[in-house]
């Protein structure tokens, strides 16, 4: 931050409605997106305390160990996201660096946006990309193909938001807009679906406070 450019953090600036308003949002992540970015070593309550303070160097000590303790909790028996600790470290990643993102988008446009999340595997950052810029050779996902169904599913709704604003439009199933349910769509080889967005949480409304509080 420069206090000049970038006044603040982008999650802190959607929050306070600090940003251009009169525009068509479609939003999305992967589904493993930490993962890339996850030391594997980091399982332990102390390392992963650690861990944050490398990755946030100005985090005080009772922010990481609540952090810690109370948001991504070392309990593994099926009521959080993961079940191991290294699962823990991945989703702390992937919701803090890039899915939580998406949610600070979606509220600060008041739910008047599309929203996905790209699950074909293995879901992790970047994945997509070679589904954006498909360009008719197609593979097994599994061996680091690219599902051509999807692919060309994929671009026709960036393409008609791209036209008109909406992803809708005809040879694609539906896509909801996000709305009051935080509804987005799940794009998968498995079929395009939707579900409510996972990232609409309290642990994501607590990120954007810029580890404030």
């Amino acid at each position: 931050m420069d206090n000049i450019f970038a006044p603040a953090l982008p999650s802190q600036l959607l929050a306070d409605g600090a940003f251009a308003k009169d525009l068509n949002i479609m939003v999305g992540y992967n589904s493993d997106e930490g993962v890339s970015f996850t030391d594997p070593r980091v399982t332990t309550d102390a390392e992963l305390i650690e861990y944050l303070h490398a990755g946030f160097p100005d985090i005080q000590d009772n922010i990481a160990e609540y952090i810690v303790k109370q948001l991504y909790p070392p309990v593994y028996d099926g009521s959080m996201p993961y079940t191991t600790p290294l699962q823990r470290t991945i989703f702390l990643v992937s919701e803090s660096l890039f899915d939580c993102n998406t949610f600070y988008i979606n509220r600060a446009f008041g739910n008047k946006t599309y929203a996905y999340e790209f699950s074909v595997p293995p879901g992790t950052h970047g994945e997509d990309v070679a589904y954006t810029w498909f360009n008719g050779t197609s593979g097994n996902p599994q061996t680091g193909g690219t599902d051509g169904t999807v692919a060309t599913a994929f671009q026709t709704y960036l393409t008609n938001f791209a036209k008109t604003g909406n992803p809708n439009g005809p040879g694609v199933p539906e896509f909801p807009a996000y709305g009051t349910q935080a509804t987005e769509e799940n794009l998968n080889i498995t079929g395009f679906t939707p579900m409510r967005d996972p990232t609409a949480n309290a642990r994501c409304a607590w990120w954007q406070l810029g580890l404030q509080n």
